[in-house]
């Protein structure tokens, strides 16, 4: 288990990103901004006040950029842009400035959105509907799946006799796909499997049926996504 997160820090140190961690609010972002600069995995950028900086104790400070949305030059900009993506929604120019000025994960989201940053990692003090919804109004979905899902990387050390990693989708973000959205959940969490894993996957669509033990509407469901 070790070696593989070793390896996939490894990774990430050869081949830096820029990460958007928004929630400085968070005690545990904080934690987790000094590790990630201290090992040099990612160059973070972190939204919030400038006060934050003085939490932030790692002496790699090159690979740090703080910005608050309140000051930055960027985000009169990114407001314009939140407001044209929102204003069939009914939103206004003063309600966007307030969103994006304000609302740090949609801050976030857009720097990603025009390539400046690479990621966002958000959810410490946001909850997943929040963060699932911020990033689908900010960030395009990929056309060729056409929805967002999510996905969990169990590691288990020791799996019929040697290490095991295994992804479970979508545990967090679609209750009831249908059979379309079930295939490109499936579709998405093996591309990501390989991605961080580099192995080809195998992938297994769960039902309640074995062997055809069971019929039914969710049974059809799962063997139409297949």
């Amino acid at each position: 288990m070790n070696d593989l997160i070793a390896s996939i820090r490894e990774k990430a140190r050869r081949n830096p990103k820029r990460v958007v961690l928004p929630e400085t609010e968070d005690k545990r972002t904080i934690k987790a901004i000094n590790h990630i600069l201290d090992k040099k995995i990612a160059r973070i950028i972190a939204i919030g006040p400038k006060g934050s900086s003085r939490r932030i104790m790692s002496k790699n400070r090159e690979w740090l950029e703080l910005i608050d949305p309140a000051e930055s030059g960027k985000t009169e900009e990114l407001i314009s842009a939140y407001y044209e993506l929102r204003k069939h929604r009914g939103m206004t120019p003063e309600e966007a400035a307030n969103i994006v000025k304000k609302e740090y994960v949609v801050f976030g989201a857009l720097l990603v959105r025009f390539g400046l940053a690479d990621g966002i990692v958000a959810g410490a003090s946001h909850t997943t509907p929040d963060v699932v919804r911020t990033t689908i109004h900010c960030i395009p979905l990929d056309k060729s799946i056409g929805l967002v899902s999510s996905a969990f990387l169990m590691i288990i050390p020791r799996f019929l006799g040697k290490p095991g990693a295994f992804l479970f989708a979508d545990c967090g973000v679609n209750p009831n796909p249908n059979s379309d959205q079930l295939a490109g959940i499936a579709i998405s969490a093996a591309g990501l499997f390989e991605r961080i894993i580099k192995t080809k996957p195998r992938v297994a669509l769960l039902s309640y049926s074995t062997k055809g033990s069971a019929k039914g509407e969710l049974v059809d469901k799962v063997r139409d996504a297949v």
